[in-house]
């Protein structure tokens, strides 16, 4: 579903270089930022690796404690 937004919005531009302000501000947003790359010829593009990635994580649950009784 996350993905899905940045998706549309490079449907949206025809213009997909990574210097139009479109594509600063979402390479610039915290909550796409890790799904978008730039490609050498400066063109914004969804990372299918990044978005591969957090899927071996799912249904698993992690605590993070700066407990050291535990």
């Amino acid at each position: 579903m996350i993905v899905a937004m940045p998706e549309a919005e490079l449907d949206r531009h025809r213009d997909r270089s990574a210097t139009a302000q479109w594509a600063i501000e979402l390479l610039a947003s915290p909550r796409f930022k890790r799904y978008l790359r730039v490609t050498k010829g400066k063109l914004v593009r969804i990372g299918r690796a990044a978005i591969r990635a957090p899927a071996e994580y799912d249904g698993k649950w992690a605590l993070s404690t700066n407990d050291d009784t535990i």
